[in-house]
């Protein structure tokens, strides 16, 4: 039961086109796409290697506010920026029966499907953990149509990976947490995974703690005396704040819609 960091889902208050735009400014390409007309959204992906941001806005009020798909409902409620982690996996139903084992309570496998702009029909299927708190988000998890070498072909051939971010890499995301130990801990159980040692991170004047998946880090930490990340937890509560992608020694940090990137 292999997992794979899939992407990190970015909600935006314009739209998905904006996204690209501003993304250009930076150096980076977006595509559109597509619309999920079940859930009253839509979207732009910017990929890194076969991993990506996605720019999910929404389209629809009156359908974005019915729908009962976890990422839809945290979309409609949050203020924009980063909202969640996915998780790739090829059996997501062995990871709906392991996690029922623990006693985590799940969603059933939601099936989706969209088509992109080029009429490809595209599918994939997706679990959610339903036990909620007030804390961050926990990962959900996506099983796609096709194994990840095809996919990564098919996406170099059609454009939608361009050739200058195939070599690069989401290399690790950051958490605004309160409790660095407790929320590793409980990270580490329901993924399988050992959590690293807590450090202190001298540049964020934080304490921190990971665990990785696959080539990517994902970054607990603490606010410490880090002033932006305190008021981050009081204005949104406990998030990823933080992206760094690898690949580019000249890399810069800047805050898109309420998202920091370190390009």
């Amino acid at each position: 039961m292999t997992l794979y960091f899939d992407h990190l889902v970015h909600f935006v208050k314009g739209t998905p086109i904006e996204a690209i735009k501003k993304m250009e400014l930076h150096g980076w390409e977006a595509v559109s796409g597509g619309r999920h007309e079940m859930w009253g959204t839509y979207n732009s992906l910017m990929y890194a290697g076969l991993s990506y941001i996605e720019f999910l806005a929404v389209e629809n009020t009156e359908t974005a506010k019915k729908s009962t798909n976890p990422l839809i409902e945290l979309l409609v409620k949050d203020e924009e920026g980063f909202g969640q982690v996915c998780l790739r996996t090829n059996d997501i139903q062995k990871w709906k029966e392991d996690l029922e084992r623990k006693g985590i309570q799940t969603s059933s496998v939601i099936n989706a499907e969209r088509r992109r702009e080029n009429g490809d029909l595209l599918k994939w299927k997706m679990l959610f953990i339903e036990e909620r708190d007030t804390g961050l988000p926990y990962s959900f998890f996506i099983e796609w149509s096709g194994d990840d070498e095809k996919r990564l072909s098919e996406m170099k051939q059609s454009g939608i990976i361009p050739q200058k971010q195939l070599g690069r890499k989401i290399s690790s995301v950051h958490f605004g947490v309160k409790d660095i130990e407790a929320t590793a801990e409980k990270w580490s159980s329901l993924l399988n995974i050992q959590a690293g040692e807590a450090y202190m991170d001298s540049r964020l004047g934080s304490f921190c703690k990971s665990i990785t998946i696959g080539d990517t880090e994902l970054i607990f930490i603490e606010p410490g005396e880090n002033d932006y990340m305190t008021e981050l937890l009081a204005k949104k509560g406990e998030r990823p704040f933080l992206v760094t992608f690898d690949g580019n020694e000249a890399s810069e940090t800047v805050e898109i819609f309420g998202g920091l990137y370190s390009l």
